[in-house]
């Protein structure tokens, strides 16, 4: 790939990463929000590097969709990284969620997992005096609108004992298999992960969690076009998924001369 290419492409692969071999068999359908990359590793090792403090967190079976506390005795600290939120960031799909743990930390014990979302910060008072021991919570509407809301979390701690309630989001994490699914695609067919992953190919999803295609979202579907022919020599199909109707995917691949699938997720995904 050109170096400028590649770049671009490095920063659509950063938000989230699943490798799974070609053989290994499907999993449960699981949550979207996360970009999944089957089998692509093993080709392309520049491509993808995985941390080893993505490596063997603590294994904690939470059904999806409830909350955990997980108080820190202290500063938070790199073992755990937050992303989303925003300028006028006010629907889920900019839910501020975690896309780092690190073996070893308070997060990787508590068994915190790539994806669940913050739900609520639980703020202790640490300062000497009257107000020492004092509580309160704040909620989504506070911090998911700062710019850089992994140093507003962090920041936190400097006056107050930090607790962080979490949004358990089931999300498949590093190394885990790719869920199967089976979504219509633009053309009114439909198309399944076993069909893209026919023949041996590796696989390259790519998601879209909004009802709408702004700048940002119509720049990542060029770029992945711009890499088709590419990755395509490296035996490997990309495939998009979005929560839009099939027919406004037509409308999108037929302005941007899309040739690979749109795929509308109903919900499953």
């Amino acid at each position: 790939l050109a170096p400028a290419t590649l770049a671009v492409f490095l920063q659509l692969l950063s938000r989230a990463l699943v490798t799974v071999p070609r053989d290994t068999p499907a999993a449960k359908p699981s949550r979207r929000h996360s970009l999944v990359l089957a089998g692509i590793a093993p080709s392309v090792p520049s491509l993808v590097h995985m941390p080893e403090a993505l490596a063997e967190p603590t294994k904690v079976t939470r059904e999806v969709g409830t909350n955990y506390l997980v108080t820190w005795p202290g500063d938070i600290g790199d073992d755990i990284k937050f992303k989303g939120g925003g300028l006028g960031a006010t629907s889920n799909q900019y839910n501020v969620r975690v896309v780092y743990v690190a073996p070893g930390g308070v997060a990787a014990k508590a068994g915190v997992s790539i994806g669940d979302e913050v739900a609520l910060i639980k703020r202790t008072s640490l300062i000497a005096g009257e107000s020492q021991g004092y509580e309160n919570l704040l909620p989504e509407s506070v911090f998911r609108p700062q710019l850089n809301v992994d140093a507003f979390i962090k920041g936190q701690t400097r006056e107050w004992k930090v607790g962080i309630v979490f949004r358990v989001m089931g999300m498949p994490q590093p190394g885990e298999q790719a869920p199967e699914f089976n979504l219509q695609w633009a053309n009114g067919r439909n198309l399944s992960l076993a069909d893209l992953r026919a023949n041996g190919r590796r696989v390259v999803l790519f998601f879209r969690p909004g009802k709408q295609f702004f700048r940002g979202d119509t720049e990542e579907l060029k770029v992945f076009k711009r890499v088709q022919d590419e990755l395509s020599e490296l035996n490997t199909n990309i495939a998009g998924i979005t929560n839009c109707e099939p027919d406004y995917n037509t409308r999108q691949a037929l302005t941007f001369n899309i040739t690979y699938p749109l795929l509308a997720d109903d919900g499953r995904v």
